[in-house]
């Protein structure tokens, strides 16, 4: 289960590395978790599970991973399991304008 969702987040995250690679700035990407239903429960190992294989595959270009939003500047977020069955992709913030 966690592999189907990695697979899709990562592509999901591959669409902000063409941003990063083009202007060559940090990329903080907050994994939200908060959107479950309830129905898949994310255990602290699972989180922290998760980020450190997006660290590990987006190690090539500069990406934080957190599993909390920033206090302050530009962020991306990731939002898991949001949308119901198949996820949602809501839109591509490309420069960080939408937090």
């Amino acid at each position: 289960m966690i592999n189907h969702l990695l697979r899709f987040v990562i592509a999901s995250v591959l669409l902000l590395v063409s941003a990063v690679d083009s202007v060559k700035s940090q990329q903080v990407v907050f994994l939200d978790f908060s959107g479950t239903d309830g129905s898949i429960v994310y255990s602290a190992a699972d989180k922290i599970g998760v980020m450190t294989i997006m660290d590990g595959h987006h190690a090539p270009w500069d990406f934080t991973f957190l599993l909390s939003a920033p206090g302050s500047g530009p962020f991306s977020t990731v939002k898991f399991n949001a949308g119901g069955p198949g996820g949602l992709a809501e839109h591509i913030d490309f420069g960080n304008g939408i937090q």
